[in-house]
């Protein structure tokens, strides 16, 4: 049974450790017939289980919090309440017997709720009189990444950002255009994720986080999509960049919210991010001096990092850690105290060392991979020097796995930059099952080689990494061929992403004629924006495209987007914007549309 056919109300959140708590109040619920969700109740085996509990989220009005020391401390129920609370899911803390709480360590959002003592009868009777009354609670987004496990504190830099978002005193937010500006992979993504997970600044921001990546060549109306249905819960589709830029900036007005534009590298996408909301901090990160200048940001440099932050990075994870730190801060120099380098360096070391317990022997190979693939010293102010050395350092990372480890691996570059690649398209592109693709994905996560979330299901790679990746594949058609003949049949494919990007892979694999012949065909359309909900994914793959057919096409599509939340739309709005239309593709595809589906309209 899945969680649309229960329509659950109440959601309960709990450490494992407060298992027997939680079950026994879920029976005390139930005796009252309240409709209750439980995540170890309910799970669906082999489906997605984060999935399962955001679509719980989705629906509840109410998480019981089972607010233990054991739960404040665990990440995923930190995950938990942070979609609830960007869901407008009311949060009723419940306490433990024997288990007293560090209120000072709460966040500070938490410390002002009520947190419910179920053995005082007062306090129990108000407890389900509570539930029983509609939800009432504003959606608070929280769209920021988890911060790395192997994060290290860089002081100079997060406090000067810090101190340009807040108020002296830190409890007010200061509606500034900031810029963290730096080579790639120096930390700017990092550091922004930092700071959106501290406590003073999820404080001062408290109408939301909200966070887009775009790199080189992105969708900036999903985008702009993505952070108005984040903030109004709304899913409106737009006709234009500027109707989706206006709607946000009108939904922004009288709020305090932070907003994080990732990776910018072209003035021209970011703009449209810059209106409306008056109150609003903007945080933007991108490598162009000049677009820290065009958007007025005041500016923090992200460069490599101090001798001894790197040091700590470099020895994360390692226990115990050396007495003598020396030998360690003369590999970081080698490597240009460059962060990215420095959590592969991390990975390699760490990997030797677990196999020969001897850490100077660990550090010793590290030194000789990097000799054999002429790392040198990486000067930190040459770009292609820094260049050479990114991947003289994948090279001799890629060393530590087998042939067929490492050619999956580099099969990664056949996936877009900027992307969430789910697990079942690295199933479907490795031709593994799940239990050895997760092995392999854990096995390059432990390296450094991919960031990996494992509660989503998806990995993503540092566009520093992917263009190393790329500059090993000797025929890349033939990677996206592969994906795409795995898939199967165009008119049934598996997920989301397959719907998504399979204009981009076919497009990849010199398959531009077929994917030509799918967008002329309604039904696929049709199956396509059923799958997915969003027209622009439409409109991108008629942007592949230069010709007027095409252009027409991807007209009507964008001239109906704000029809098009119901899919059943979509035939209807094509023949009346085409019936006129005399390239002969647009002909057929509306005689096909009139024979083919079912009247009245």
């Amino acid at each position: 049974m899945s969680i649309s056919d229960v329509k659950p109300r109440i959601f309960i959140s709990y450490s494992r450790k407060d298992e027997e708590f939680a079950r026994k109040l879920r029976s005390e619920l139930e005796a009252l017939n309240f409709p209750l969700w439980q995540d170890r109740v309910r799970m669906e085996g082999g489906v997605d289980w984060w999935r399962q509990i955001t679509e719980a989220l989705d629906v509840v009005e109410y998480m019981v919090l089972i607010a233990s020391p054991d739960a404040m401390n665990s990440d995923m129920v930190r995950k938990e309440w942070r979609y609830a609370r960007q869901q407008g899911v009311c949060i009723y803390p419940v306490q433990v017997p024997g288990k007293p709480l560090d209120f000072d360590s709460l966040p500070r959002w938490i410390r002002s709720a009520h947190f419910y003592d179920l053995e005082n009868p007062d306090e129990y009777t108000r407890f389900i009189e509570g539930l029983r009354r509609p939800c009432e609670a504003p959606r608070v987004p929280f769209m920021a990444p988890d911060v790395p496990k192997n994060y290290v504190h860089r002081p100079d830099e997060y406090d000067g950002l810090k101190s340009l978002l807040l108020e002296p005193e830190q409890t007010n937010p200061v509606a500034i255009t900031t810029a963290l500006r730096g080579a790639g992979g120096f930390g700017k993504t990092t550091l922004a994720a930092a700071l959106c997970h501290d406590e003073d600044i999820i404080t001062a921001f408290d109408d939301g986080i909200l966070w887009v990546t775009l790199g080189t060549k992105p969708d900036v109306m999903l985008h702009l999509t993505q952070l108005y249905t984040a903030l109004t819960g709304k899913r409106t589709m737009f006709e234009s960049v500027e109707e989706a830029s206006n709607a946000l900036a009108k939904s922004l007005a009288g709020l305090d919210c932070l907003i994080v534009i990732d990776d910018v590298w072209n003035m021209a996408h970011l703009r449209p991010f810059l209106r409306g909301g008056e109150r609003c901090a903007r945080l933007v990160t991108t490598r162009d001096f000049e677009i820290a200048i065009q958007a007025e940001a005041r500016e923090v440099l992200v460069d490599e990092m101090a001798s001894d932050e790197a040091v700590n990075l470099l020895l994360h994870g390692i226990e115990p850690p050396p007495d003598d730190r020396e030998p360690f801060r003369k590999l970081a120099s080698r490597l240009g105290e460059w962060p990215l380098l420095l959590e592969i360096a991390n990975g390699m070391l760490r990997k030797r060392f677990h196999r020969v317990r001897d850490l100077g022997k660990a550090l010793e190979w590290v030194n000789r991979l990097l000799d054999k693939h002429g790392v040198v010293a990486i000067k930190r102010d040459d770009e292609d020097d820094r260049r050479r050395g990114a991947a003289g350092t994948m090279g001799a990372s890629l060393e530590v796995l087998e042939d067929d480890e490492r050619e999956r691996y580099i099969s990664l570059a056949a996936f877009p930059e900027d992307t969430d690649v789910p697990f079942g398209a690295l199933m479907a592109l490795w031709g593994l099952d799940d239990v050895d693709a997760e092995l392999l994905v854990e096995r390059l996560a432990d390296l450094s080689l991919l960031k990996w979330d494992a509660p989503r299901g998806v990995i993503r790679l540092h566009d520093v990494i992917r263009e190393y990746l790329e500059s090993q594949v000797s025929d890349m058609p033939a990677l996206h061929t592969r994906l795409i003949e795995a898939w199967g049949d165009p008119h049934e494919l598996p997920d989301e992403y397959a719907w998504r990007y399979i204009g981009y892979h076919m497009v990849g694999a010199g398959r531009a004629g077929e994917l030509r012949r799918l967008l002329f065909d309604w039904e696929w359309l049709l199956a396509k924006l059923r799958a997915i909900k969003d027209p622009n994914a439409l409109i991108t793959d008629c942007g592949y495209f230069d010709d007027r057919a095409m252009e027409l096409l991807g007209g009507a599509i964008r001239l109906s987007s704000h029809l098009l939340d119901e899919a059943e739309w979509l035939p209807h709005q094509l023949y009346g914007r085409l019936l006129s239309a005399e390239e002969p593709e647009l002909v057929e595809l509306v005689r096909r549309i009139g024979e083919g589906h079912p009247r009245p309209w």
